[in-house]
Order: C-alpha cells, then sequence, then structure tokens
C-alpha cells in the first residue's frame, strides 16, 4: 500500500511538474507563430511572453504584451494596431495535436487606424496572396468544429477610421466590448455588449455626430447554413436617444432579403436633441424641454444589383420646446412631420416629404416644407422657405462660448415647385422660383477671429434662370469689400450635380490680409512654406462642374509688409483649371501683370503655367516674394536694383502646393537698367585679383538685358556683357537642381599691373620660360562653382590650358636656338612635357566622369523599363475592371456605375502617371548619355593635343 502511494506521489509530482514546465517548450513556437510572414506589415512585442497552465489547465494563457502591427508602404509608418496587452485562452491539447482553438481573448487598450485611400486600397489590406489549393485542399478535409467563446472583451479602446473614397471619418473613444456566445459550423448564438465615451461621425465634411455617448446591447443569430442573421433586442442608445431594432436579414445567392424594423425606446423631445453637438455639449442637464417625438421605420424586400427593397422613415415632432435657464430665448411651437417612402423596386420611387417643418424663436416664425419625387429619373421638387430670424437671439438661445458678438437680421421667402427637366430645358413658365434671401447689420466676432465681421447688407433674388447676388457688402475691420453676381443653372447643380455658372465682381477700397494669415504664416514666407505645425497646406482641387468668372478690382490691398495697389483682373474657373486673364497688381515699387492658368486636371500633379510681366520691379522685394526665385536664384538677396521684362515658367506643384522644381520650365528676358551687388565674398576676391582698390567692392552695373532658359528646373543663362571702369567682362553658366553653380566671369586684363595674386598666376604661367614674350592683355577667367549656398570662385588665365601657351613656348624656344643656348630648349621642351601630362591627366579624369555619366544613364534606362512594365500592368487591370463592371453593372443607375468607376478610374490615371513618369525617366536618361559623349569627345581632343606636344 506504501508503495502504491509513492508510486501515485510521484506520478502526481511528475504532472504538476510538466504542467509547469510545459508552457515554455511552446514559447518559441507562439514567437514564430506570431512573427509568420503571412503579413505585410511590420509586427513588433515584448519577446517575453507571460504562459501559464496551472490556474487555466487544461487551457494554456497566453499574455503578450506592447504588440503593434505597423504597415508598409503605401501607409509606410503608420501603426494600424497597437495592445497594451493581449490575453488568450486555448486549448493545450489543440496545440499539440497542431491546432489552435481560442477559448478567450482580451485586449487592452488596444489603438487602431483604419485608411481608405481614394483608389481604394486599404491599410487592413495586409495579408499576403497564398497558395489557394492548398487551402481549398485543407478547407474539403477540415472536421466539423464546435467550440464555446467564453468572452471576447476589449477594454479602453481608440479607434479611427478614415475613408477618401467615400469622404468618411469615424473614431470611437473609450471603447469598450464585451462578446460571448456558442459557435459551431450550422448556428451562431452571440451576446454583445459595448460602449464608447465619444463616437463622432464625419461625412463629405458634414459632422453628423460629435463625441456623442454610444452605447450598444445585441442578441444576434447567425445561421450559418442559411446565411441568415437574426437581431433580437438590439438596443443602440447614443447620447439620451435610445433606438431599438429587430429583424432578419439573409444572403440569398447574389441578392440579400431584408425584414428589420426600428424605432425609439423613448419619445420626449429632449431625447432628439441630445444628438445636436452644440447642445449636449453644453450643460445638457440644465436644459429645460418639452414635446413629443416619434421616429420609426423599416427595410424588407429584397435588394439585387437592380431593384431595392422597400423602406419608409418617419420623424413626428409635437410642441417642441427648449430653452436654457441662464438664456433669454426659448425655442417653442416646434412641429415636424417628415415621411420618407419607397415601395420597393427602383430607388426613383423614392419620395421625401417634409410636410411641416414650424419653430418660433420666441414669437419669430420659421416655416420649412419640402416634397421630393423622382430623385434619380426627374426630380420633382415642391419646397417653401419663409421667415425671419433675429441673430441676437440665436445667441440668447444657445451657448455660443468665446462668441462676443453675434447680431443682424435673416429674411427669407424663397419657394420652388416642378420638375428639373424643365430648366434643363429652359422651359422656365413650366418651373416656379422666386423669393429671395436677405441679411441686414450682421456682425459676428469670436475668439478665433481677429477682427469683427459685419454685412451691412446682403441681398439674393432667385428666379428659375438664376440666383442674382444684388448686393453683398462685407467689412473686415477696417478693410471693405462688395460684391454682386449671379448663379445659372443652380438647382440642377445641386439635385444633378451638373455645371454651375456665374459671374461675380468684386471691388473695393482697401484689403489688408495680414490678420487674417498671422496664425497661418510667418511674415515673409509663401503661403504654406511654414515648418511643423499642423496646418500644411493640401492640394486645392478645382471642382469639374463650376464655369465661374471673377472680375477684380480692389485699389489698395496689404501682405505682409508690402503694400499692393490696384490689384485688378479677370479670374475664369472652367474643365478644372483656374485661368489669369491680365491679372495685374502695382507693388515693389513697380508693377506686374500675370496670365496663364492653375489645373488640377490630374489632381495628384496639379500644374501651373504663368507669364509675369514686371516692370521696374525691387529685385530684393521679388527675392523675398516669391520662393522659386529663392531656391533657384539665392544671389538675389544680395542685389539692389529694379528689374523688367518677361519671366515665363511652367511647373507641376506637389501635394503642399509647392512647385516642384525639376519639373519647372520656361523663359526670362530681362532688363535692368542699374543693379548694386554689395557684400557679395566673390566679388571682392576678383576685385584682389584685378588689383582695384576697396571701393569697387562695391559693384555697380547698369544696362544690361540678361535672358535664361529653364530646363527641368535647371538654368541656362545666356552670356551677356557689361562694363566696369572702361573695362569689359561676360558672364553666364548655369545652376542645376543639385543646388549647384557652374558660372563663369570672363574679361582680359594687362599683363602688367595686376594684383599680388593675378601676378603669381602669371608667373605659373611662365613658369621656366626665359624672357618669355607675353600679350598685352591676358584672358582672365573666374569660374565659379559649388553649392549655392557657399560658392567658390577659381581664376584661370585661359592661356594656361591649350595653344596659347604652346605658341609663347615655342617662340621662346626658337629665340634661345638663335642665341645657342641649348639650356633653356631643354627646359622649353621639359615645360611642353609637362604640359602634356597635365591635358593627359584631364583626358583621364574626362573618361572616368564619362563612365559614371554611362552607368547613371543605363540605371534611369532600366528604371524607366520597370515603370513602364508597371503602368502596363495597372492598365490591364483597369481594363479588366471596367469591362466586369460594363458587364455586371449595365442595368444599374448610372450614378451607381460611376461610383463603382471610381476605383477604375484611379488605376487607369496612376497606369498614365506611371507611363508620364517612365517617359520622364527616359528624358533623363538621354542626358547623362549625351554630357557622357561629349565629355569623351573632348577626352579624345586633349590626348591629341598631347601627343601633339610631344612630337614637338
Amino acid at each position: 500500500m506504501k508503495r502504491i502511494l509513492l508510486i501515485l506521489l510521484a506520478l502526481f509530482l511528475l504532472l504538476v511538474s510538466t504542467i509547469v514546465v510545459l508552457p515554455y517548450f511552446f514559447k518559441d513556437d507562439i514567437v514564430a507563430y506570431i512573427k509568420n510572414e503571412t503579413l505585410y506589415a511590420t509586427i513588433n512585442f515584448d519577446e517575453d511572453i507571460n504562459l501559464g497552465l496551472i490556474s487555466t489547465f487544461p487551457n494554456l494563457y497566453v499574455g503578450i504584451k506592447s504588440l503593434s502591427i505597423v504597415n508598409k508602404a503605401p501607409f509606410e509608418g503608420d501603426t494600424l494596431f497597437f495592445a497594451e496587452e493581449i490575453k488568450v485562452e486555448v486549448d493545450i491539447m489543440r496545440i499539440i495535436s497542431g491546432h489552435m482553438e481560442v477559448k478567450s481573448v482580451d485586449l487592452v487598450s488596444p489603438r487602431i487606424l483604419v485608411q481608405v485611400m481614394k483608389d481604394g486600397r486599404a491599410s487592413y489590406d495586409i495579408t499576403l496572396p497564398s497558395d489557394s489549393t492548398e487551402q481549398e485542399a485543407e478547407s474539403e478535409e477540415s472536421a466539423p468544429y464546435s467550440f464555446k467563446l467564453s468572452s471576447l472583451s476589449i477594454t479602453n479602446a481608440h479607434m479611427q477610421y478614415l475613408d477618401s473614397s467615400l469622404a468618411t471619418f469615424a473614431q470611437l473613444r473609450g471603447f469598450n466590448f464585451l462578446m460571448s456566445g456558442d459557435f459551431n459550423e450550422v448556428e451562431m448564438a452571440i451576446e454583445t455588449q459595448m460602449n464608447a465615451k465619444g463616437l463622432s461621425l464625419d461625412y463629405e465634411g458634414v459632422p453628423y455626430l460629435t463625441q456623442a455617448a454610444m452605447s450598444y446591447t445585441a442578441g444576434l443569430v447567425l445561421y450559418l447554413n442559411e446565411e441568415k442573421y437574426v437581431f433580437k433586442e438590439n438596443e443602440l442608445l447614443i447620447n439620451d436617444l435610445g433606438l431599438s431594432f429587430d429583424g432578419s436579414m439573409q444572403f440569398v445567392a447574389e441578392d440579400m432579403d431584408f425584414d428589420l424594423s426600428f424605432g425609439i425606446t423613448k419619445t420626449d423631445f429632449r431625447t432628439l436633441l441630445s444628438l445636436v453637438p452644440s447642445l449636449y455639449a453644453n450643460d445638457f442637464a440644465g436644459l429645460q424641454a418639452s414635446g413629443n417625438v416619434g421616429l420609426d421605420g423599416f427595410l424588407k424586400g429584397t435588394m439585387t444589383e437592380t431593384l431595392y427593397p422597400a423602406f419608409g422613415l418617419n420623424l413626428l415632432v409635437e410642441n417642441g420646446a427648449f430653452k436654457y435657464p441662464d438664456l433669454p430665448t426659448e425655442l417653442r411651437n416646434t412641429q415636424v412631420e417628415l415621411a420618407v417612402t419607397n415601395p420597393g423596386g427602383i430607388f426613383d420611387l423614392t419620395v421625401v416629404d417634409l410636410l411641416k417643418c414650424h419653430v418660433e424663436l420666441d414669437k419669430e416664425p420659421f416655416d420649412l416644407r419640402l416634397l421630393m419625387k423622382n430623385p434619380d429619373s426627374d426630380p420633382f421638387v415642391d419646397m417653401a422657405l419663409e421667415g425671419s430670424i433675429m441673430l441676437e437671439r440665436i445667441a440668447g438661445l444657445l451657448p455660443l462660448d468665446g462668441v462676443s458678438t453675434f447680431k443682424g437680421m435673416l429674411t427669407t421667402n424663397f419657394s420652388a415647385s416642378g420638375k428639373m427637366s424643365d430648366v434643363e430645358g429652359e422651359r422656365y413658365d413650366a418651373f416656379n422660383a422666386s423669393g429671395g434671401l436677405t441679411l441686414k447689420d450682421f456682425a459676428y466676432q469670436d475668439a478665433d477671429l481677429p477682427e469683427l465681421v459685419q454685412i451691412p447688407v446682403m441681398d439674393f433674388v432667385f428666379t428659375p434662370e438664376k440666383a442674382s447676388l444684388q448686393t453683398l457688402d462685407i467689412l473686415l475691420g477696417s478693410s471693405d469689400i462688395s460684391m454682386t453676381g449671379y448663379l445659372q443653372n443652380y438647382l440642377p447643380y445641386l439635385f444633378h450635380g451638373q455645371t454651375v455658372k456665374g459671374q461675380l465682381d468684386v471691388k473695393g477700397n482697401y484689403l489688408d490680409l495680414n490678420p487674417w494669415l498671422a496664425d497661418e504664416e510667418a511674415p515673409g514666407t509663401d503661403a504654406g512654406e511654414t515648418e511643423g505645425g499642423d496646418d500644411e497646406l493640401s492640394v486645392v482641387e478645382v471642382p469639374a462642374n463650376i464655369d465661374f468668372a471673377l472680375n477684380t478690382l480692389i485699389k489698395k490691398v496689404k501682405y505682409d509688409t508690402y503694400d499692393m495697389d490696384n490689384m485688378r483682373g479677370l479670374l475664369m474657373v472652367q474643365n478644372q483649371t483656374i485661368t489669369f486673364k491680365d491679372l495685374g497688381v502695382d507693388m515693389l515699387g513697380g508693377s506686374m501683370t500675370i496670365a496663364g492658368s492653375y489645373s488640377t486636371q490630374a489632381p495628384n500633379k496639379p500644374s501651373t503655367d504663368l507669364t509675369f510681366d514686371m516692370n521696374s520691379l525691387s529685385i530684393p522685394g521679388v527675392y523675398e516674394t516669391f520662393m522659386t526665385v529663392r531656391e533657384l536664384m539665392p544671389i538675389a538677396q544680395q542685389i539692389k536694383g529694379n528689374i523688367s521684362g518677361r519671366i515665363a515658367l511652367r511647373n507641376n506643384l506637389g501635394t503642399d502646393m509647392m512647385p516642384v522644381l525639376e519639373s519647372v520650365n520656361g523663359k526670362a528676358k530681362l532688363d535692368i537698367a542699374r543693379m548694386e551687388l554689395e557684400g557679395n565674398s566673390l566679388w571682392e576676391q576678383a576685385v584682389q585679383y584685378l588689383g582695384w582698390d576697396e571701393s569697387m567692392k562695391r559693384l555697380v552695373i547698369t544696362k544690361i538685358k540678361p535672358s535664361f532658359v529653364i530646363k527641368d528646373g535647371n538654368i541656362f543663362l545666356d552670356p551677356f556683357d557689361f562694363d566696369i571702369k572702361g573695362q569689359s567682362f561676360t558672364f553666364g553658366g548655369k545652376s542645376s537642381l543639385n543646388q549647384t553653380i557652374d558660372y563663369a566671369l570672363d574679361t582680359e586684363v594687362p599683363a602688367k599691373g595686376l594684383g599680388d595674386k593675378a601676378e603669381t598666376l602669371v608667373s605659373e604661367l611662365t613658369k621656366g620660360m626665359v624672357n618669355p614674350k607675353l600679350p598685352e592683355k591676358l584672358p582672365l577667367r573666374f569660374m565659379i562653382t559649388g553649392p549655392m549656398d557657399k560658392p567658390t570662385m577659381k581664376p584661370v588665365l585661359r592661356g594656361a590650358e591649350g595653344a596659347d601657351l604652346k605658341t609663347q613656348v615655342k617662340e621662346t624656344a626658337k629665340e634661345l636656338i638663335e642665341e645657342g643656348k641649348e639650356q633653356a630648349i631643354a627646359k622649353g621642351k621639359d615645360a611642353l612635357k609637362k604640359e602634356a601630362e597635365l591635358l593627359r591627366a584631364q583626358s583621364k579624369e574626362l573618361r572616368a566622369k564619362a563612365a559614371k555619366l554611362k552607368t547613371e544613364a543605363a540605371g534611369l534606362s532600366k528604371k524607366g523599363e520597370e515603370l513602364k512594365a508597371e503602368s502596363a500592368k495597372l492598365r490591364a487591370e483597369a481594363q479588366a475592371q471596367k469591362a466586369k463592371i460594363e458587364k455586371e453593372m449595365a442595368s444599374l443607375p448610372k450614378l451607381a456605375r460611376d461610383k463603382a468607376m471610381i476605383p477604375v478610374n484611379a488605376l487607369f490615371s496612376k497606369a498614365d502617371e506611371k507611363m508620364a513618369e517612365a517617359n520622364k525617366t527616359f528624358d533623363l536618361a538621354k542626358k547623362p548619355e549625351q554630357e557622357a559623349d561629349k565629355l569623351l569627345m573632348k577626352a579624345d581632343e586633349l590626348d591629341k593635343k598631347a601627343e601633339a606636344l610631344l612630337k614637338d
């Protein structure tokens, strides 16, 4: 008996030891499992994984801390998922058999960021492609499964969803989730509870919910064989508004069958008001409210690619009223009757009937009525809007934080009735639209506005043909602006998205922009040029459905330290392009006229094509005002004078609206009557070589007419001549995109009477010669090269490289022979030999540079071919998707087809961009190839000269 007890004790100790030790045998396997390479993302976590088996036996407990999933391109560096800790319980026996069955999962403080681009690419799509054949085989062999999920919990989560393809932003803050249920291959019964401290939803720029409190309790049964979902006792609470719904949803082949109904659980007017962010955020608990509200709806029937189920929504508000106890104004007698119905079939059968919408602000009534039918085919509208509002009473109704002034009288009596086809067909007698909108004595000031905004009068008049702005006077502090204009085709624009046409005339005596730009940019910088901060500029996209003309005449405009007079011109918006016609302004001591365009027909690559005609503009002012000048011609900062002439520039803009320098092309012809250059170290060095006195360090040049060409961001300055103290100079060269310059300043100097530094150059030139005969004047070149911010200057006597020196040496040798001085001849030969060696060394250096350029050209050509292949692949994919949409969605409304084509068109655009980039790369490859050929030709010439010297 004792022996049996000892054996049992030993077995028990062995079992306990195994339970304690066993988890650590699987630690490396768990780490490897998490770090599997099936995800296109970077996974990081604390590899000190917490494992346990005793308290959870026979389940294995796994605790993982600081788990993150970081996206790769095109969402490079964005964290898709992070959790402080993930706790998981799995069946240890299933792990031993090579499977993993999850019993429970707890996520502690996860942070989730989901992004979707305009072309449909999503940050959560991180699964790499796998072998579908193996998956199918594995699926066929898998046995029926059944397990119970004791809990799935999420604690204190923060989630963000940004969808550019749908213009949607959603956020959940302080989100908690608990789910449990029974799962098998036939049926899943799930119980869910969730809540969030803040729910925000923004769609197409409209904030529908802002930090709303949310809770949701749901019972859900999934019948997997039938693909049917049954909702039981579901209740959604947003702020104080409770919404219940039940019913079912089922997939039938490729269609969906609905039988859902919903309604609110509370019927007091206060619950509806809780959805208004400005109300709920301001002492909602103290709000005095009365009245009844009813809301219900349904969705019943089958949805196919061409048909809709029947649906309905009813909203009723009776005798609604509310007032804050500390504010004087009360909203009363609110009456709303709204019905949205569709009997099923096509969406065009939808009817929106706002039979009544009446509110009274104290005793001032405001009424709205709307009936809309056939929204798809030919919208019919019957609407009326009538009433007056003293804006001071809105300030007395709502707590407007930070608002110090809000007043004025708004009056409207607009009505419209008829079919949209009558407006589009210009049958205006069949469509009634009349009335107006008037605003008088408006004034507004809050903590974020730098100055008081006043509108003494604004008057809109509506007819079927157009909406006319009869008068709009605006006062912005000391600034005054007046506007008149009109909009044509405004109703088809509102209801059908057709092109709206119009004109606006803007006049003013004085406009001070500084107060309104103070927080956006620092003085002396271009708009959007400030670094750091969240208000970076993005592409300003010109709408496709606007045909608009803006005439401007403002007598005086103040921007930063600049005073601009007589701002005038015509600005036209059409075909996603803004065209400038004779847009002129008197500024910088002269005047300037701009003509050209800004286009976003390719939204990812906006472009400008502008011509600037300048008359006596201050050069320092031009440097400070235009970023392109600062980037490509930094020396302008040290130049004083006025400039006239014409500059034509074409370039693309980046996503920050700044010029893409390598895309800048253009030309210029300038006229500078007088310019001064002072404090330039390079010119000061030139003065020393020329032997001039200190006063000449201040360079003054008159009557110069430089011209240059800009190609792919590189400036090629044509050589131009000027005189200083009766001495002729020639200046020219180029500056490159890599912020380097290569300029030359040529002149002729007397062989005698030079500065000390120049005398040294002459000594080096005539070294080894006996009584050399030099010309009276020597050609001197100042080579200015290096980075733009720190260029260097090297003076070169041009006779030092080539025939001039050779001729001089030969003449000297001839003279020495006649005199019988063999020693001098030997020295002459040594000089020739050294010169030949120098030429060969230069040839070798040129050939090495040519080899590098050839390698660079080959690399660019290879990249071009890769881009070309990528473009072809994208285009083929887009064509396939387009064909599929045209085939499968032919019977759907055009709106649906257009929406489906958005990502396809994005693919086509991307293919075009890749091909354009490929062509540009091919063009870039030609440049180093051609440069290399030129260098090799020059090297050949140098070798020939060296051989000739040695023969002599």
